[in-house]
């Protein structure tokens, strides 16, 4: 067999490995929204404990579960970076700011790392509130003190936590998410980074009430694994159409706009859902 030959097989026999690891382990510029959304392998298929979910208030156990701390929620902080990541944008926030979560059902402080959005719909969805015309759903991702990186803290199943919002249309828009989408025009295409310089304060994104379901669930994006404690708050806040609109501007890494980036609801099978009314 000639050299040539040989290299061709080769190159041939790699790629082909590389594709079936690619489907097994589906990496960041792996997968896409909407249409591949049911072919993520690995966990997005197998797992158990995946999210999002249906929300069933008739359902949930109503527990003594504690109310949720937020620690340095309140301050104001400027100079956030906004980045496409090629499957939306998010907000990256230093850890050395002390943004953090704890009680509720958590067990230790959790930081905050990034928020990000999923449009033109919610993830999660709750019984009763289909008439709000739910278009907006907003992620706080933490991860736990415990874990140096990110990275390490996905590997564990009390790694993460995610704070959860729900947003209805209306008529006005909303003044603090405003700070951030009238830059999604700097940021439309995939790599691209801009930085917020209005000063404003996290607690300023949450509804008023922090009364909340909570739920073992799973990352909602590849590789979904299945390390997160979910925290949905009840109340829904509120954002403009044109809001959403300039969301939708925001395109992917093959360079389509991405009208929504929502994965469907996931079944519950036996997991509880907990109710804390604040």
């Amino acid at each position: 067999m000639s050299i040539k030959r040989f290299s061709c097989i080769l190159i041939g026999t790699l790629c082909a490995a590389a594709r079936e690891q690619l489907k097994q382990n589906p990496r960041d510029h792996g997968w896409q929204y909407p249409e591949d959304a049911e072919k993520w392998g690995g966990l997005c298929k197998s797992g158990t404990r995946q999210s999002p979910i249906h929300i069933h208030p008739g359902t949930v156990v109503k527990g003594q579960m504690k109310n949720l701390a937020l620690v340095n929620y309140h301050r104001k902080f400027h100079y956030f970076k906004l980045v496409n990541n090629g499957h939306g944008v998010k907000l990256q926030i230093d850890p050395r700011l002390n943004i953090m979560i704890k009680n509720g059902p958590l067990n230790n402080y959790y930081i905050l790392e990034d928020i990000h959005w999923h449009w033109n719909g919610t993830e999660h969805t709750i019984e009763g509130k289909k008439d709000e015309r739910l278009v907006l759903e907003m992620h706080l991702v933490h991860r736990n003190i415990k874990y140096k990186t990110l990275k390490e803290a996905m590997g564990n199943k009390d790694g993460i936590a995610v704070l959860g919002c729900l947003f209805k249309e209306s008529a006005s828009p909303n003044p603090v998410l405003d700070k951030i989408f009238r830059l999604i025009p700097k940021v439309t295409n995939p790599n691209q980074v801009t930085y917020v310089q209005e000063p404003f304060s996290i607690r300023q994104l949450l509804p008023p009430s922090h009364a909340y379901y909570t739920y073992q669930g799973s990352l909602t994006t590849p590789p979904c694994k299945e390390v997160v404690t979910w925290i949905i708050f009840r109340g829904i806040s509120h954002i403009q159409r044109d809001q959403i609109g300039q969301l939708s501007q925001v395109k992917d890494s093959r360079g389509r706009r991405i009208i929504t980036n929502c994965r469907d609801r996931k079944p519950i099978y036996n997991r509880e859902i907990y109710l804390n009314r604040h």
